[in-house]
């Protein structure tokens, strides 16, 4: 009997790895990778960003001032003058930073652009994420989908008692999880990532759960495909039991033995990108366990979920 070709799945966001051009050389103006929600063609920067910068630019280039209104003029004028330095409009808005108040600055960066990635990227562009990294992507996606509660990144021993804190536990927002208090607050959809290291180590693989309860589902995600832990399961079955008190039933689910990662440094894009179909349901919960997610496919979504300049 033949076997059937293992199909690979589809890549919906679109991705983008902003390169700086070479000095003298011809370059193409490329539009970075957006915060959630922003789907413009021609640039993420919003309009009253483009104003902002516009006004900033013009405060310290007296003699060749934007005059225009329109946004569509301002912007392309703006490229026009950063030509020699910059080919993505991420980079306009970076150049910019010492000229624009620092609150109004890192508002037009978080609300308008995908977090902007570690420079040690540019280096090793198979970096592994940290906690940090991972923190800023769900977070603009809490923002933008407002059913959604991120709850992490936390170690694996999250249940464990804190040594440096008395009485209190490593993860208190897990080990004193309480499902009734977000569906009063209206988050349906909650993401988890966790670190399979003790909180006492440096980190070693991420793995993320998810939990839809208008689906009535809770998704473990291991992209090398091992079953859940115990610690996983303890948790899973403390939000079983609290969705029975409530009169629903959940069904508890994972990807495993399907095995996704076959490199070393994905894993904390592999969780994103779990997490972020969960929202948005560009794919089931049950693809994870049928079909394919490639490394290649998920080192390309850094360019997604990060911009690289």
């Amino acid at each position: 009997m033949s076997k059937k070709k293992n199909k690979s799945v589809h890549m919906h966001r679109k991705y983008t790895y902003v390169k700086k051009h070479a000095k003298g050389g011809r370059h193409t103006f490329k539009r970075a990778s957006c915060a959630p929600g922003i789907s413009a063609e021609a640039t993420c920067l919003s309009k009253s960003a483009l104003a902002i910068i516009k006004d900033a630019y013009n405060e310290t280039n007296p003699t060749s001032k934007i005059l225009y209104t329109d946004e569509k003029r301002i912007f392309k004028e703006l490229k026009n003058k950063f030509r020699e330095k910059c080919d993505n409009d991420v980079c306009i808005a970076l150049s910019m930073r010492d000229f624009i108040p620092p609150e109004i600055y890192s508002k037009i960066i978080k609300s308008d652009f995908s977090p902007i990635a570690p420079k040690s990227w540019l280096k090793n562009k198979n970096e592994w994420l940290s906690g940090t990294d991972i923190l800023n992507v769900m977070r603009q996606y809490e923002s933008k989908y407002t059913c959604f509660k991120f709850l992490g990144p936390s170690p694996i021993d999250f249940d464990a008692e804190d040594s440096e804190l008395q009485n209190t536990c490593v993860s208190e927002y897990l080990c004193k999880f309480n499902l009734q208090d977000y569906i009063n607050k209206g988050k349906t959809k909650l993401g988890f990532i966790l670190n399979t290291d003790t909180h006492d180590k440096g980190g070693s693989h991420w793995v993320a759960l998810f939990l839809d309860y208008k689906k009535r589902i809770i998704f473990y995600f291991d992209s090398v495909g091992d079953p859940s832990p115990p610690e996983v399961i303890r948790l899973c079955n403390r939000i079983i039991e609290q969705a029975n008190d409530m009169g629903v039933t959940l069904k508890f689910d994972q990807n495993a033995p399907k095995e996704h990662q076959f490199t070393n440094t994905e894993c904390g894009v592999y969780c994103l990108y779990f997490i972020v179909a969960m929202i948005t349901e560009t794919h089931t919960y049950k693809c994870f366990k049928k079909h394919k997610i490639t490394d290649k496919g998920m080192e390309k979504m850094r360019g997604g979920f990060f911009n690289i300049v």
